[in-house]
């Protein structure tokens, strides 16, 4: 079935639609066709995979048949969108298809600005042991029970963090864009959305958490405060992370590469499906693990005790590696680059099939370092340079 057949089908079953609506559809329809022919799927393999047309028609009805009734009878609720009268040492803040925009602040007052929709939107503010819980909701939230999402344009959140705020930041938004930018000296600062991106940057925390959906995270100049954590989830999206200071950054994805750059941690952690790991200037007092499948793994300039770059069915590039235990592994692709050092310090593996190795199988007693290349159906050329 093609998109305009499909389209008539469902849109005719669920008629009366306004111009908008059936514009706001439209529009969602080609948004989905791209990126799916963007995957090199058909029109009509794409479209199959939004179902039946008039079975999704008769969902969409029943879902926002209950959604409609829930709002009108949460609307008496609403509580006004104000700071709580007294301290709180967290804001936990959730939102629905909002862009959210962190920023300092220079006023000692914390601030949330939103001018909301009475027609749609539902504030409920509440403070409770010390935890400021802000809440927006969607009274009618139109296709986004049939489709997951619904893109409400411009609409944006901005929370203002005065300088004398230490405490902690959790913040959720759906279907829309995290942006967290010059804020410093948090204990801890959770970012969350679905179907949206999330950036942060020129920040600090003790501990950051980002994840999201369908969607990319970029982290630029953020520093721990001594130590903490720096973890990074996200799914068909690409994670970035310029200038990190951290004990341990893991970060994972799939569908999509990860790539870093002047990282300086204690444990550096990538794993990733489907998409390249790439990571340059990098150094860890412990361990670098950069693991990928069906694509490259790219390492330069990377310094830790432990370095260990692992992929299937890609190539692994290395350039200026430095360390005492090194392993290098994949399968059907070749593993080549240089190694930091004198090969008579290290113990060396070198191991492929149906390709060339200039890799020694080599041990002497007291070695205190150790070196190993593996792959099958590739070459293996990896020199050292003291």
């Amino acid at each position: 079935m093609t998109k305009e057949a499909y389209l008539k089908a469902f849109l005719g079953a669920l008629e009366p639609l306004s111009d908008d609506e059936r514009r706001q559809l439209r529009d969602y329809y080609e948004e989905m066709l791209c990126d799916g022919l963007e995957q090199g799927l058909t029109e009509e393999e794409c479209v199959a995979q939004f179902g039946d047309p008039v079975e999704a028609a008769a969902q969409f009805r029943e879902e926002y048949s209950q959604e409609s009734g829930a709002a009108q009878q949460t609307e008496s609720g609403l509580v006004p969108m104000n700071r709580p009268a007294g301290e709180f040492h967290t804001l936990n803040l959730t939102a629905e298809d909002l862009r959210i925009e962190v920023e300092p602040r220079r006023e000692a007052d914390f601030r949330i600005v939103f001018t909301p929709d009475p027609e749609v939107d539902l504030i409920e503010s509440e403070e409770r042991d010390g935890v400021w819980y802000f809440r927006h909701k969607l009274k009618k939230r139109l296709f986004r029970g049939l489709f997951g999402f619904f893109r409400r344009g411009d609409s944006v959140l901005t929370v203002q963090v005065p300088a004398s705020f230490n405490g902690t930041l959790l913040i959720q938004t759906s279907n829309a864009k995290i942006h967290y930018s010059s804020i410093q000296n948090l204990p801890r600062i959770s970012l969350i959305s679905s179907n949206g991106s999330v950036e942060a940057e020129n920040a600090g925390a003790e501990d950051f958490y980002c994840k999201t959906s369908n969607a990319h995270i970029r982290l630029t100049k953020l520093q721990a405060l001594s130590g903490g954590k720096l973890e990074a989830v996200t799914s068909n999206g690409k994670i970035q992370g310029d200038g990190l200071g951290f004990g341990q950054v893991f970060c994972k994805t799939c569908n999509s590469g990860i790539s870093f750059s002047q990282v300086s941690c204690e444990n550096l952690e990538a794993q990733t499906s489907n998409g390249r790991v790439d990571a340059r200037d990098c150094a860890a007092s412990r361990l670098i693990s950069l693991i990928s499948s069906n694509a490259s793994v790219i390492g330069e300039n990377l310094q830790a005790d432990a370095i260990t770059l692992t992929s299937s069915n890609g190539g692994i590039s290395v350039r200026d590696l430095s360390g005492s235990h090194i392993a290098l592994r994949t399968s059907n692709a070749s593993i080549t680059g240089t190694v930091r050092g004198d090969m008579r310090e290290y113990a060396t593996e070198g191991k492929t099939s149906n390709g060339s190795c200039n890799v020694p199988n080599l041990r002497y007693p007291d070695q205190q370092k150790d070196f190993s290349a593996v792959t099958s159906n590739g070459k293996i050329h990896v020199d050292f340079q003291p």
